[in-house]
């Protein structure tokens, strides 16, 4: 049989069809069927490299998250500045806070303050805050869809450095942080959980501004004062008592 499956032989033994004997299309076809074994067999290997290289890739990409987590873990709390705004120009837009007249002509409206804040704040001490949306003129206004208002702490002196962490390695900012509103924006639990002391200015901003919404120019609370837990009146009273009681000095 030749390599083309028929047996026709002509009287020198050579296939009428392909004009090969007998032999050499044996030899032909066992060489094809070798060939394919062997194409077959580098295709597996191949096959099974690939998928062990990807393997070997997976376990790099977790052991060196498993590193970024420790390292951040371990290291990432000791650095209280974690942005500057100024580097980034978009961000620096997003917090521009100047109150002149020329600035608000850029923004269709802008936030304020219906209640002042009384100061100075305390650690850890909740807060609220009442803001409401105005125009150009101070007019209340009513956006016709509700918008998202963050809490963002920074550092008082320019330029602004904004807190996510103290120096303990906790949350800065707690409680109610993100707040929608249309009119009016409230927010109901606002926790400070550090002291403006440990800045070189001694004073936080705080800075309100919105979510995906560039047309409202955001509110910075400047020269924000927070201090220590305030000493409860029971303890203030025991003092006066025991300053009461000291003996009066003689005069001579």
């Amino acid at each position: 049989m030749c390599h083309l499956g028929q047996v026709k032989l002509d009287s020198q033994g050579c296939c009428e069809i392909c004009g090969k004997t007998q032999s050499e299309s044996i030899i032909n076809t066992t060489t094809i069927e070798t060939d394919s074994e062997i194409a077959g067999i580098l295709t597996q290997k191949i096959m099974e490299a690939i998928l062990a290289q990807s393997q070997i890739i997976k376990e790099l990409e977790n052991i060196a998250n498993l590193m970024n987590k420790t390292i951040q873990t371990k290291f990432g709390a000791k650095n209280i500045y974690e942005t500057d705004m100024t580097i980034d120009q978009n961000k620096q837009k997003l917090i521009d806070t100047d109150n002149s007249a020329s600035n608000d002509l850029e923004y269709l409206y802008k936030i304020v303050l219906e209640e002042n804040l009384s100061q100075p704040l305390y650690k850890k001490k909740p807060f609220t805050l009442s803001l409401k949306i105005v125009d150009n003129n101070g007019k209340k206004q009513s956006l016709e869809h509700a918008v998202r208002f963050k809490i963002i702490l920074c550092t008082g002196e320019n330029p602004h450095k904004m807190l996510t962490h103290n120096a303990s390695g906790d949350r800065v900012m707690l409680g109610t942080l993100e707040e929608e509103g249309i009119s009016s924006i409230f927010f109901r639990k606002v926790i400070i959980n550090d002291v403006s002391s440990r800045t070189e200015s001694g004073t936080f901003s705080l800075i309100i501004m919105p979510i995906d919404a560039e047309y409202i120019k955001p509110l910075e609370i400047s020269n924000l004062q927070v201090k220590a837990k305030k000493p409860s009146s029971d303890r203030a009273k025991k003092r006066r008592n025991v300053g009461g009681n000291e003996p009066t000095p003689e005069i001579e």
